[in-house]
């Protein structure tokens, strides 16, 4: 190969490799935006998932209070109904 077209060659290989770069360097941001894009989903689905066991939780802690305080009227009707009334009462 003569030199002239072996300086071209070079020349157009060169031209060749900074417009590989610029490609290269493009594909290298979205490959970034992509993992971005990953973990902020993830942060998502964990924000998600940390607000419905809260969620359920809170329920779980409400039903517990209600059957407690249900269980309080219960045994206070109870004791209600098993209050005596003094003898005195009854004698007329």
């Amino acid at each position: 190969m003569p030199v002239g077209k072996h300086s071209q060659l070079e020349s157009s290989l060169k031209l060749q490799s900074d417009r590989v770069q610029k490609i290269s360097r493009a594909t290298q941001i979205e490959l970034c935006l992509e993992q971005l894009k990953a973990k902020e989903e993830f942060e998502r689905q964990q924000e998600s998932d940390r607000l419905k066991r809260e969620s359920a939780e809170a329920f779980k802690r409400k039903e517990t209070l209600r059957a407690t305080r249900e269980k309080k009227r219960a045994e206070e009707r109870r004791r209600t109904q098993e209050i005596v009334a003094p003898k005195e009462l009854y004698v007329m």
